[in-house]
């Protein structure tokens, strides 16, 4: 990103050796936000300088070996926690469902928690069907989310 051009569409791949970047559509409207006319960096700094800052910040956090790469695996993770796994895909620019699932790491808990989330959605939607399902009149049980047996009976 450094060196990147700001317009995007100026990035010559064959002077590169490889494939234009692609940018989450987010990213994309945040770096055209920064936009400067007559500048060749989204930034202006150099690549030392970003060694040196990324180093600063490590030490700082307490996380002398933290690779930079690891904030995509951080975040992949985050966000895999509030969107299903075809919507991270998009968001995070893969071709392959099997690349994004590469970056997400979930812990025990999480997954527990995603299980517990999915069975109270399960229960909350079967007791709306089962409402749903009873005749004007039916009295439905509050314990078990059940038309209460003989409830016709009742009327």
């Amino acid at each position: 990103m450094l060196g990147h051009a700001p317009e995007f569409g100026g990035h010559d791949a064959e002077t590169v050796g490889h494939a234009p970047p692609k940018y989450a559509p987010i990213a994309a409207d945040v770096l055209r936000s920064l936009y400067r006319p007559g500048a060749t960096r989204v930034f202006e700094v150099t690549v030392e300088g970003l060694r040196q800052a990324w180093r600063h910040a490590r030490k700082q956090a307490g996380l002398p070996h933290l690779q930079f790469q690891d904030l995509r695996h951080v975040a992949a993770t985050r966000m895999a926690k509030h969107m299903d796994a075809y919507a991270l895909q998009k968001v995070l620019g893969h071709k392959s469902l099997a690349m994004s699932l590469h970056y997400v790491n979930l812990t025990r808990g999480d997954v527990q928690t995603a299980l517990a989330n999915a069975e109270a959605r399960r229960t909350d939607l079967g007791v709306v069907r089962r409402a749903a399902d009873a005749s004007a009149g039916d009295l439905i049980d509050p314990q078990t989310g059940q038309i209460a047996p003989d409830s016709h009976a009742a009327k």
